[in-house]
C-alpha cells in the first residue's frame, strides 16, 4: 500500500472574481511506495471530500486527475472549489485514491473553506428560477412581499395585509330632509357653526346597504424565487 509521508493543504483566492465564488486549495504530499521508495511516475490520483468519520459528502465534488506529476516522491495538485457549496455544514477532509488505492489517513482540511465566500448562512436572494446549489426556498416569502423591519410598526417576522380589498356601501336609516334653510352644528357657546341656504337633513344611524366586488392591492409584478444560504 502506498501511504503519504507528509502533506500540505493550502487554500488561495481562486483565478476568478470573488464574485464567482471560487476558492483553490492545493494539496502537496510525498508519495512512497511500500518498500518506502519515492514514487517517481506520474499517477492517476482521485480527490474527494469525507466528513470528520469518513463519510462521503454529499454532492461534494470529486477530482479525478489522470496524470498526477510525480518528482522524487513529490506532489502538488490545485483543486478548484465552488464556494456556493454548503461547505460550513461539514468539517471536510480530502480523501486521495492513487490508482484505486486508497491513501491514509484522510486529510483535514484546515483552511476555512467558507470564510471567504460572499454569502454567509441565512442570506435570503432572489433567482429567477430555482434555488442553487447550497440554497433552499425561503418558504417565509411565498406569495409575499418583503417589508423592511423598523423596530416599531414592522418587527422582525412580523406578517401582514391581503392581496385584495373592497369597499362597504352604507345606507341612512333614520335621514329626513326638508327644502326649508337649516342651521348645521352647535358650538361650545351655543352658537350654529354653519347654515343651509337651501335645505338640510338630519341624519341618524347606518347600516350595510352593499359591498363592492373584491379589487386587487397588487401593484404591477414579476414572480421570482427567494432562497436562504444553508
Amino acid at each position: 500500500m502506498k501511504r503519504i509521508a507528509t502533506i500540505l493543504i493550502m487554500t488561495t483566492l481562486g483565478a476568478a472574481p470573488l464574485c464567482a465564488s471560487s476558492t483553490n486549495i492545493t494539496v502537496q504530499g510525498t508519495l512512497k511506495d511500500k518498500n518506502g521508495v519515492p514514487v517517481i511516475t506520474p499517477q492517476h490520483m482521485i480527490f474527494s471530500f469525507v466528513d470528520g468519520i469518513g463519510n462521503p459528502i454529499p454532492n461534494a465534488p470529486v477530482f479525478d486527475e489522470k496524470n498526477v506529476s510525480v518528482i522524487n516522491g513529490l506532489f502538488s495538485r490545485s483543486l478548484l472549489l465552488d464556494q456556493n457549496f454548503p461547505w460550513e455544514q461539514y468539517t471536510p477532509y480530502v480523501r486521495i485514491l492513487v490508482n484505486n488505492e486508497l491513501l491514509e489517513p484522510d486529510q483535514p482540511v484546515n483552511a476555512n473553506l467558507f470564510a471567504i465566500s460572499p454569502f454567509p448562512q441565512g442570506m435570503i436572494a432572489i433567482f429567477e428560477n430555482n434555488c442553487p446549489t447550497g440554497w433552499s426556498v425561503f418558504a417565509g416569502l411565498q406569495g409575499k412581499f418583503p417589508v423592511g423591519a423598523d423596530g416599531g410598526t414592522f418587527t422582525t417576522g412580523l406578517t401582514g395585509g391581503t392581496t385584495t380589498h373592497s369597499h362597504v356601501l352604507l345606507e341612512d336609516k333614520n335621514k329626513s330632509c326638508s327644502d326649508a334653510p337649516g342651521r348645521v352644528g352647535v358650538s361650545s357657546s351655543g352658537g350654529y357653526l354653519g347654515y343651509f341656504p337651501y335645505g338640510a337633513c338630519n341624519f341618524g344611524f347606518y347600516q350595510t346597504k352593499d359591498a363592492t366586488t373584491d379589487a386587487s392591492n397588487l401593484p404591477p409584478y414579476l414572480t421570482v424565487v427567494f432562497c436562504q444560504k444553508l
